[in-house]
């Protein structure tokens, strides 16, 4: 599904953050007035299409001293108030750093960029880059909208945090969110260790031999990917494993001649491990 949207406040979806209210908001952290700090190229304007905009915009980045969106954003935004989410943090935005802990992603998640609302995007994993793009509501027009973020640059990190500006106008408007991890990716269990998406794990499980022949017990092995996925109300993470194990098999015997029926391996498929987080309010949109 593609976005055609005139307007599009919103928010990371994957890693879920946490809010303090228990629902999300579509709301931007913060504003910026741009020509203060990014004055404004000769012959471009801030005024314009999202494309003239965003030219203009990276044409006045690139002769400034700032070196990321983050950089700029920390340094410059006003963060806004919302009830009853209360005053946005240059950390966080209106989620809260102490939320539910996520596991890493395949790719990290927004829910909706929107056509007009044109400008970079970055996600940053504690004070590491580990993606940019320079426009991502054009690049990335997907609803949710996908972003391939380097996981290795992740590795061990505590906090996950993704900006997003808007500068379809004056001032401009600054998304970002934030998530505590777990240290573990997405379909595995164990510790991150410049891993990426999921990881196999085996399970081993040996059939009984009955008790009227000699079968030799038989093994088998199983592999199953488990998946961490973003779901509503903030939920702290569970692990589950169910195992279904088919009996053996009783041999056949007959006065002439034994019939012998060997144990059937025993297969173990674990369940899915699941990492709940909040969703809430819908962003509303307008075509302009």
């Amino acid at each position: 599904m593609l976005a055609a949207t005139s307007e599009a406040h919103s928010y990371m979806s994957d890693p879920m953050p946490t809010w303090s209210v228990g629902y999300p908001t579509t709301n931007y952290a913060g504003l910026i007035d741009g020509q203060d700090y990014l004055p404004v190229p000769d012959g471009m304007s801030y005024g314009g299409t999202p494309e003239g905009n965003t030219e203009a915009y990276w044409t006045a980045f690139n002769a400034s001293k700032y070196t990321s969106l983050k950089d700029l954003a920390d340094k410059t935004m006003v963060l806004q108030s919302l009830n009853p989410f209360g005053k946005a943090t240059k950390e966080c935005g209106f989620s809260i750093p102490n939320g539910t802990k996520r596991n890493l992603p395949a790719q990290v998640q927004w829910k909706d960029f929107g056509y007009s609302h044109q400008g970079p995007c970055e996600v940053w994993c504690d004070d590491k880059l580990a993606f940019m793009d320079t426009n991502c509501a054009l690049h990335y027009p997907e609803v949710p909208a996908f972003l391939p973020y380097d996981i290795d640059v992740c590795a061990g990190a505590k906090m996950i945090q993704s900006y997003w500006i808007a500068l379809h106008g004056l001032p401009w408007q600054l998304y970002l969110n934030c998530v505590p991890l777990t240290g573990k990716t997405n379909g595995t269990a164990s510790a991150v260790a410049g891993e990426s998406d999921s990881t196999q794990t085996q399970t081993t499980t040996t059939a009984p031999s009955t008790a009227t022949t000699e079968a030799p017990a038989i093994t088998t092995e199983s592999a199953s990917s488990s998946a961490d996925s973003s779901t509503t109300s903030g939920a702290d993470e569970s692990e589950t494993t169910d195992t279904d194990a088919s009996e053996a098999a009783t041999p056949e015997v007959t006065p002439a001649t034994p019939t012998v029926t060997t144990a059937t391996p025993t297969v173990t498929q674990p369940t899915s491990q699941t990492d709940e987080g909040a969703t809430g309010a819908k962003c509303s949109r307008r075509r302009k």
